[in-house]
């Protein structure tokens, strides 16, 4: 039995270890990408028309990091609109490093815009307004962070709308910040959930309490608030865990009924970590997205539901949950 106990502890002990590692390791990764969020170039806004396009503008990026070029165009209806013509704005971008070559250059219409109404005719004057958003390839900036940008618009259409506003937008520093934050995320919720069933298993009850066939009121008050303190998770997240252990680390002694239902507790909470640690990483491929408001709905309500058995003196077991922590 002692080398079994010992056995636990050690592997208890790594977890801890690993854990903290990882979860202060996080700040690496998060830090840089607040860093880079508040102290980055900020996203560079230049006015366009037909009349007026962009030609060798210059342009200080973020050197060695991806950077994007965007084209806002918004359309409306014309005094005498062409009602059988599809919208059409074709637009050029170029951009190129202060020694002149190349880095991108790309040419889009409205068929290769984010537009809701690829092909949406204006009926009547002054009625029909559409909004256009063209987001160009990725480049990768020079080591110098120097680029020259020109932007054109088709200056002849037939498409009965007039031009209305058109922005060229240069943001830079992607795709680093990204895998940063998501790397940074993963870091921080998988350390925090090791760290966490260490350091609760080192410190598990060696003498459990007796069972009982009575549950007191007072028991069942304690049980109950040890699910409750689940729901801190949204006005405290993480912290919650805390507050929830230190609960069950000091009531557990109390009784048997106590000590399960805290265990319990902790253990559904930790396996939500778990969940939202997979939607986020999920998130990446938009199913995430759908996953996360379930498991939010699922800790809500399992969380209510363990609360009220726990009031009526009944044992509970949440379903779809990791048992990170035993009994002793």
């Amino acid at each position: 039995m002692n080398v079994a106990v010992a056995r636990m502890n050690r592997k208890a002990l790594f977890a801890a270890v690993v854990g903290i590692a990882c979860t202060l390791g996080s700040c690496a990764p998060l830090g840089s990408a607040a860093w880079r969020t508040w102290h980055g170039h900020p996203p560079r806004v230049l006015a366009l028309s037909p009349a007026a396009p962009l030609q060798a503008v210059g342009i200080e990026v973020e050197p060695g990091r991806h950077a994007r070029v965007a084209l806002l165009v918004a359309l409306k209806a014309a005094e005498q609109p062409a009602a059988t013509k599809a919208l059409a704005v074709p637009a050029t971008v170029s951009v190129r490093d202060s020694q002149g070559r190349v880095l991108l250059e790309e040419t889009r219409n409205t068929a290769q815009s984010s537009a809701r109404q690829q092909h949406a005719r204006i009926a009547k004057a002054g009625d029909g307004h559409l909004t256009l958003h063209y987001d160009f390839a990725k480049f990768m900036a020079p080591a110098d962070g120097r680029i020259v940008l020109d932007a054109t618009l088709a200056a002849q259409r037939d498409d009965g709308a007039v031009l209305d506003k058109a922005e060229v937008t240069v943001n830079d520093g992607i795709g680093d910040y990204a895998v940063g934050v998501t790397f940074g995320v993963f870091m921080l919720l998988a350390g925090w959930i090791a760290a966490l069933v260490g350091v609760l298993t080192l410190l598990g009850n060696p003498t459990p309490p007796t069972p009982q066939s009575v549950v007191e009121p007072a028991e069942r008050g304690l049980a109950r608030r040890g699910h409750l303190l689940g729901l801190l998770f949204y006005p405290l997240p993480l912290a919650h865990l805390l507050v929830m252990a230190a609960h069950w680390l000091r009531k557990r002694q109390t009784s048997a009924f106590v000590e399960e239902h805290g265990r319990e507790a902790l253990n559904f909470q930790l396996s939500i970590l778990v969940y939202l640690l997979i939607a986020f990483t999920l998130s990446m491929a938009f199913i995430g997205f759908l996953m996360l408001p379930l498991v939010l709905l699922l800790q809500v309500v399992m969380s209510i539901e363990a609360a009220t058995q726990a009031r009526a003196g009944h044992r509970f077991r949440y379903p779809l949950t990791f048992r990170f922590l035993r009994a002793p």
